[in-house]
């Protein structure tokens, strides 16, 4: 008797789903395409009101089309509703057009579209006189600015072209790389100018995906603590971040200054004015984590530039490095210091090197880390790094290039590099300048404490200084405890 029902209720669910499906299947049709009126006309005599836009963005008269009923249907107050939340605003907040292009009233003429696009592109873009990509359009339209198709695409994927269509007044639409653009358009470059720059608002990407502390800000320079890990400018590399090329794109220092930095409020006097986008004037590596000066004028960029060239500019570094140093051949070069004078390139490279404390370790160079203070009197390629693994033969913790691939250094690899740049010290670009100078005298102070900069002088025949120093990254005093504390454990 079990088996019969069994069937029964097999059958039963078999009938009702394939029903289901029927049901289903003639329910489903394909949802018609509902082209937009445009509100102008490229022909006399033609009626606006029945020009459409068609799936592929060609312009067509309405009766042609084969929804035109559907046309007339779907202006519904909720289809309207949803158009208009999709709607895009094309001049944003913060933005200006400082360019404008306009649309040829004729259109393009054949010979000036097959001057830029080889006939393949023509049939696969669709280009006609009267109707272009806005790609097509720009490198038409300003064939030195944007003399190719990815160019043009860059930057309307930056959203820096609206588009203020015939008839209606204002740049209402931000362009997008499948727009198209038709004659009596007219094509604009929006530009981020004045306060707005700097600021969040009116910026039209996401926020930064980490956070910059700000050490010091002035309105000619500032001085900012990058987190290891992050680039100072873009540059190509395995990692994300924007570019099809592998860039690092918006994981860049550079790209995030805009979000934390203030604008100057600096005028254009003898030369000298706010740069478009705040500038570091010198570099860290990646791995490397610590102060960074960024300049915000022309002015501040180039004194800071030439301090750092001619190595006006004090630099200090802490490190963790495996074993030692100066369990060498390493010379005195004063109380508690030593210094490394090795060439490297066949160039002059100093360093000098302090110990500042040592613990016990299962996995160092005879038992032994070194928190070292490092002053790099001379600039070259991965100096510090160079000189701590191959002159003192205790490479920094954490240094997948120099570090060695013995187990001792896998093992205290897992990290990142400890390396970091905690304290700076040059000339301030404006406070010893004339003006500067003057403004300094009227403060009536020999000494400015800011967060964690100074700003000194230390009698009238010496410059204004800026001194800035912070904390090394938490994971530095964490790495010792945990590594002095597991030796103990295990060796006493």
């Amino acid at each position: 008797m079990l088996v019969p029902v069994t069937r029964l209720v097999l059958t039963t669910h078999i009938i009702f789903g394939l029903a289901f499906h029927v049901h289903k299947r003639h329910r489903t049709r394909p949802t018609p395409y509902i082209a937009t009126p445009l509100p102008f006309a490229l022909n006399d005599g033609v009626d606006p009101s029945v020009l459409i836009r068609d799936t592929e963005g060609n312009v067509v008269e309405g009766e042609k089309s084969k929804w035109r009923l559907q046309l007339c249907v779907c202006a519904s107050s909720s289809a309207l509703t949803r158009n208009r939340k999709r709607e895009v605003p094309g001049h944003s907040d913060g933005y200006f057009v400082t360019e404008t292009y306009q649309m040829p009233e004729q259109g393009f003429d054949s010979d000036s579209i097959l001057g830029v696009f080889s006939g393949q592109d023509v049939n696969r873009l669709k280009l006609a006189e009267t109707n272009v990509t806005l790609p097509a359009a720009l490198m038409l339209l300003d064939t030195d600015k944007y003399a190719s198709q990815s160019r043009a695409r860059k930057v309307i994927r930056q959203r820096s072209i609206c588009i203020e269509r015939q008839g209606s007044v204002g740049f209402k639409e931000l362009g997008k790389v499948i727009t198209r653009v038709y004659p009596g358009d007219v094509v604009g470059f929006q530009s981020k100018l004045g306060a707005n720059y700097y600021s969040r608002e009116g910026v039209p990407y996401r926020d930064p995906a980490f956070h910059l502390p700000v050490i010091y800000e002035d309105d000619h320079m500032s001085i900012v603590n990058k987190p290891s890990g992050i680039v100072v400018y873009r540059a190509q590399g395995s990692r994300g971040g924007g570019s099809r090329n592998g860039g690092h794109g918006r994981e860049s220092l550079l790209s995030v200054l805009p979000y934390v930095l203030t604008p100057s409020n600096v005028t254009a006097v003898d030369e000298n004015a706010a740069l478009k986008r705040p500038q570091p004037v010198h570099r860290l590596d990646r791995p490397t984590s610590g102060l960074v000066v960024v300049a915000k004028t022309k002015q501040s960029a180039r004194l800071l530039a030439e301090q750092f060239e001619h190595r006006k500019a004090h630099k200090t570094y802490m490190a963790i490095v495996n074993g030692n140093p100066f369990a060498g051949n390493v010379p005195e070069c004063g109380e508690q210091w030593r210094m490394i004078n090795s060439d490297l390139e066949g160039k002059s490279s100093i360093t000098e090197v302090k110990i500042v404390r040592q613990i016990r370790s299962l996995y160092g160079n005879d038992g032994l880390l070194s928190l070292v203070e490092l002053r790099p009197k001379t600039g070259r390629y991965h100096q510090l790094r160079r000189h701590m693994a191959w002159v003192c033969g205790t490479p920094i913790v954490g240094d997948t290039t120099y570090g060695g691939d013995d187990e001792s250094a896998l093992k205290l690899r897992k990290r990142g590099l400890f390396l970091c740049s905690n304290e700076i010290e040059l000339d301030h670009p404006w406070y010893n300048t004339g003006s500067g100078l003057e403004e300094w005298a009227r403060m009536g102070e020999g000494k400015v404490k800011i967060g964690n900069a100074t700003l000194f002088r230390e009698n009238t025949m010496e410059p204004v200084r800026i001194k800035a120093r912070v904390p090394l990254p938490a994971k530095f005093e964490s790495f010792l405890y945990h590594e002095n504390k597991r030796a103990l454990k295990f060796i006493g």
